[in-house]
């Protein structure tokens, strides 16, 4: 998701946040939203709502974990609230 350019108030206040985004997406691969991660999204899924927590408040945080585990990795996150519920099968670590 690429919001943050599109979420100021003028086109001149666009054009850095736009830029540097641009600059950021050369020097990374892309890792697809594929079979494997919604497979891994959906057990996100079930262990937020083990939790009580309502999962379409925090999506994008468990599309992110899904892409993770899906690729084998392990999303590093600053607010371990975002992650409750996610720890088996994904593996969220906190910083």
């Amino acid at each position: 998701m690429t919001a943050g350019p599109d979420l100021t108030s003028t086109t001149s206040e666009r054009s850095r946040p736009q830029a540097r985004l641009q600059q950021v997406e050369t020097k990374f691969d892309r890792l697809r939203f594929d079979a494997a991660a919604a497979r891994s999204c959906g057990q996100g899924v079930a262990g937020a709502a083990e939790t009580g927590g309502s999962d379409l408040c925090r999506i994008a945080d468990l599309l992110i974990a899904a892409i993770a585990h899906a690729n084998g990795l392990v999303p590093y996150t600053r607010d371990r609230n975002d992650s409750s519920g996610l720890d088996d099968p994904v593996r969220v670590i906190g910083v």
